[in-house]
């Protein structure tokens, strides 16, 4: 499992689907991720949100080498948080 290390931000028009693992799950005590919160996924999940543009932001210096074999690198760098 490839992961990448995650920034959660606000957007305007936000909808949590099933499979959004930011999404709240109060039966655990989890009440949802917050904007600068950060949180790993792997690749092939990422990439799906990608795909289906709601990809959230990398921090690529805490991504994992083996992300590349998933995900290209030029994808990955569009959504970088810490590229100077």
């Amino acid at each position: 499992m490839q992961t990448h290390c995650l920034e959660r931000v606000k957007r305007s028009s936000e909808a949590h689907s099933e499979r959004t693992c930011e999404a709240p799950m109060s039966e655990y005590g989890f009440e949802g991720l917050r904007p600068g919160d950060s949180w790993c996924l792997c690749a092939a999940r990422w990439l799906e949100a990608y795909k289906d543009k709601s990809a959230p932001r990398v921090h690529l210096m805490r991504t994992h080498q083996r992300a590349l074999e998933v995900v290209p690198f030029e994808l990955l760098k569009a959504l970088a948080v810490d590229l100077n």
